[in-house]
């Protein structure tokens, strides 16, 4: 295994703002189901609760997205709170264009998605990140 330097690897990553016809076409569906869900309900609150609660489920698409990683940890910062992994009790790393996955089982599992920490990637190319991270948990990778 490669040295890990001693600096911080930190980005931000705002996909809204990376894939903005991805981004009008979720707020049209935010509120299209809020007004959906109004009209269903009968009460405009129903409309506003919906559209608050599909807001705060995409928060992480729709705001800037912090992530860090150091020699010790990654880190994750949203908009409502933060993530850390101790990279000591990652077992596997999963990366496409778009995002990290770090997961403490060896294996997939449908757990990933709770249990493991998605990083987000910011937009060109992400081999630097991704090198970067694989220095510092041993090169574990799936």
């Amino acid at each position: 295994m490669a040295a890990a330097s001693p600096l911080p690897v930190q980005w931000t990553s705002w996909p809204a703002r990376e894939r903005p016809g991805a981004a009008v076409a979720g707020g049209l569906a935010v509120l299209a189901f809020g007004v959906g869900s109004g009209m269903l309900v009968g009460h405009w609150a129903a409309g506003v609760a919906t559209s608050i609660a599909l807001f705060v489920a995409l928060q992480r698409f729709y705001c800037p997205v912090h992530c860090s990683i150091d020699n010790s940890a990654a880190r994750v910062r949203t908009l409502l709170g933060s993530r850390t992994m101790q990279l000591a009790s990652v077992r596997r790393v999963a990366h496409d264009r778009n995002a990290i996955l770090l997961s403490s089982r060896a294996r997939p599992s449908n757990l990933d998605g709770l249990r493991g920490l998605m990083m987000p990637l910011p937009p060109g190319d992400p081999a630097p990140i991704v090198r970067a991270l694989l220095d510092r948990v041993g090169g574990i990778v799936s």
